[in-house]
């Protein structure tokens, strides 16, 4: 039923190619760090962090915003 909604499948495309951008964004980041910059193993490895964090410390802040301070439990 979900499938037959158009705004639905429009919306889930969009995001579909935003998150293709992000992986070819990051694939081309690692690709510039690894070999033009000769960065070293733990650099590479700490990576997948710097992106994840923005993520992680403002999703909290998004997530709280929206209902107006007030609390679930």
């Amino acid at each position: 039923m979900l499938w037959n909604n158009r705004v639905f499948i429009r919306m889930f495309a969009a995001y579909s190619l935003s998150t293709l951008g992000d992986w070819f964004d990051f694939i081309a980041v690692t690709m510039l760090l690894g070999y033009v910059c000769q960065a070293d193993p733990m650099l590479m490895a700490l990576l997948p962090l710097v992106y994840a964090g923005p993520g992680l410390v403002l999703g909290q802040v998004a997530g709280f915003l929206p209902t107006g301070g007030t609390s679930c439990a």
